[in-house]
């Protein structure tokens, strides 16, 4: 009994790791510093609010429900696995604030401390069932709204 649940275990554990290309593992090392919180000038936050509304269209299954001047809000996840998120913009005079959130599995910053070790131990598998995926999605967002590159798509989790 107990090697059957030893060997479903470790289907269960090798099916949820993804082979990363070395370009796609360079980008994850790139979102481990980006952070959530990041401040762009007056004349680009139409840009990033348009951006923020199209990528949550795009990426999640909790679509736009509030929109405003200020802010941009998913609808709150229903079932396990759906990422709700939360985009403020907060003007600072010539500037503006954005704040990126999402929520629905759990975030720490375990799961990027351990992308740095595998990153830096050239390992290409890495298990995405981990419970920080909220926070994955939360950095490819806010890295996405500060420089208009979303190159892995694949990555993100919805």
């Amino acid at each position: 009994m107990k090697l059957f649940f030893l060997a479903l275990s470790l289907t269960f554990i090798y099916g949820c790791r993804v082979r990363l290309t070395s370009d796609q593992r360079a980008y994850l090392g790139t979102l481990i510093s980006t952070p959530s919180e990041f401040v762009v000038p007056k004349s680009r936050t139409e840009e990033c609010r348009g951006k923020a509304q199209t990528w949550l269209a795009r990426y999640t299954k909790m679509k736009p429900q509030i929109i405003t001047e200020y802010i941009v809000v998913t609808y709150n996840g229903v079932a396990e696995g759906d990422y709700s998120y939360v985009v403020t913009f907060e003007p600072r005079g010539d500037s503006t604030l954005i704040a990126v959130s999402c929520r629905g599995g759990g975030a720490s910053d375990t799961d990027y401390k351990m992308l740095a070790v595998a990153s830096a131990l050239k390992i290409e598998e890495y298990p995405w069932n981990s419970p920080t995926i909220s926070l994955r999605n939360e950095k490819i967002l806010a890295y996405y709204l500060m420089t208009g590159d979303n190159p892995y798509p694949e990555l993100i989790e919805w």
